[in-house]
């Protein structure tokens, strides 16, 4: 596992981070755009949040600000689920593979 578990990217057109919860064994996936603003996120690894290079906001890995200019927003979660990568090949194969955790 990367020590740096997110990644900030663009899916589709839209700006997303996902980012991978180690007590949840989970991934989840948020836009990035908030109020019209493009965040760019870091991950604390001692804190087990987010931080966005903007605002200085630090958000939980659910997605929501709890400290900092953005406090009480709340990142767009984008619809996902767990698959199979052979499963998930199988029925769409232009799929575009980022290995980034």
């Amino acid at each position: 596992m990367s020590t740096q578990p997110y990644v900030n990217d663009e899916v589709g057109g839209q700006s997303v981070v996902v980012v991978w919860d180690s007590d949840l064994e989970d991934a989840s996936a948020f836009s990035r755009v908030v109020d019209g603003k493009l965040l760019k996120f870091e991950y604390d690894n001692v804190n087990k949040t987010m931080l966005d290079n903007e605002t200085g906001s630090t958000w939980s890995l659910a997605g929501i600000a709890i400290a900092g200019q953005m406090v009480g927003k709340q990142l767009r979660q984008i619809p996902a689920f767990r698959s199979f990568w052979f499963a998930w090949a199988a029925f769409y194969p232009g799929t575009e593979l980022n290995i980034a955790f």
